[in-house]
């Protein structure tokens, strides 16, 4: 069992920006420790080791090469790593006598579901979901059985840095996510600039999107423009620096599947501002690495902000984030609770 192969089903170019592609090759990586792994992309952009992929939007070709790999790797757990992959992966795992896993993120949850999708999200042996309040969702829309569902918190491979001891004067505060779904609420993390806590401090939003030209001109309109910078998507070089250059990162999205990017903005040393009710719960402990606001609106956001920001707790919330990135939301510590749950479930 501890050696069973995995193929990797992935539906789009996993260079590609994004919490999922992250997120998947991160699995990819920690499973290779453990196991023999297999990447297989409907849309190319593969460049790890032991992988291939189909030319550019070639179904027709992802699915012989995925057949053709499941009959040739007996026992295998062919893995759906989002749920659109799910039929094929069902197939696949019938055609290599092993187990189908289902990855959960929680986004892909929120949108139209078709039947084919939710009878094969039914027949996995095994699903992996990225929160508690994801694994709910999985029970819930796609009425997965209770006992298929293992929560494995992710994790990010970045080195922690050190604690910050003050913020800076005026504050930088940081964003990072795609300006596409409203849930994300960076239009009230605009208005918290014209809170009295906020009302000298400077924004960076990273990302990109067709929510962009609304949220510059909102900006324009409440008169924070020359406070805000839209930076677009950057390399990772880049997004590092602005983490670096931060003092609080602030993401109050009331439809966070996990959130990659608060582990990300600990690991520098940010507290973190996020919404209650999400999978931001499983990533955030509020009041030691973070605060939680229960509505996403511009004066609760820029009270959370202010109760970060108080001298008196700042060093001690930003040391207790990077703790936590060096243990639990470790990419290492990812690994091990994943190879956990593969290996435990028969």
């Amino acid at each position: 069992m501890g050696d069973r192969p995995v193929l990797l089903l992935v539906a789009e170019p996993v260079d590609k920006a994004g919490g999922i592609l992250t997120l998947t090759r991160l699995m990819a990586e920690q499973l290779r420790r453990y196991r023999p792994v297999r990447v297989i992309s409907r849309s190319g952009g593969v460049n790890w080791s032991t992988a291939c992929s189909a030319s550019k939007g070639s179904t027709p070709r992802f699915i012989a090469q995925t057949l053709e790999h499941a009959a040739r790797t007996r026992g295998a757990d062919v893995v759906a790593t989002h749920l659109n992959l799910a039929p094929l992966a069902v197939v696949g795992a019938r055609v290599a006598r092993g187990r189908f896993v289902l990855v959960l993120h929680g986004q892909e949850l929120r949108v139209a579901r078709t039947r084919t999708r939710c009878w094969s999200a039914r027949h996995a042996n095994l699903a992996v979901a990225v929160s508690q309040a994801t694994a709910r969702e999985g029970r819930e829309k796609l009425r997965l059985p209770a006992g298929c569902i293992h929560v494995v918190i992710p994790g990010v491979d970045l080195h922690a840095g050190d604690a910050r001891r003050a913020p800076s004067s005026p504050v930088r505060l940081v964003t990072v996510t795609r300006l596409v779904e409203a849930y994300k609420n960076v239009d009230s993390v605009i208005g918290a600039l014209r809170e009295p806590p906020l009302s000298s401090a400077h924004l960076t939003v990273v990302g990109d999107g067709p929510c962009r030209p609304a949220l510059e001109n909102l900006a324009s309109r409440l008169g924070v423009a020359d406070r805000v910078w839209f930076a677009g998507t950057v390399d990772h070089s880049t997004l590092q620096t602005i983490y670096r250059d931060g003092d609080l990162f602030v993401l109050p999205s009331t439809g966070e599947g996990f959130g990659l990017v608060y582990a990300e903005a600990m690991a520098h040393g940010l507290p973190c501002v996020g919404a209650r009710g999400c999978g931001s719960e499983d990533a955030i402990v509020d009041g030691s690495t973070g605060r939680f606001v229960d509505e996403a609106r511009p004066e609760t956001v820029a009270r959370a902000a202010a109760w970060l920001l108080d001298p008196r707790r700042y060093a001690s919330i930003s040391a207790q984030a990077v703790d936590r990135v060096r243990g639990e939301l470790h990419a290492d510590a990812f690994g091990r609770r994943l190879l956990a749950v593969f290996d435990g479930v028969e």
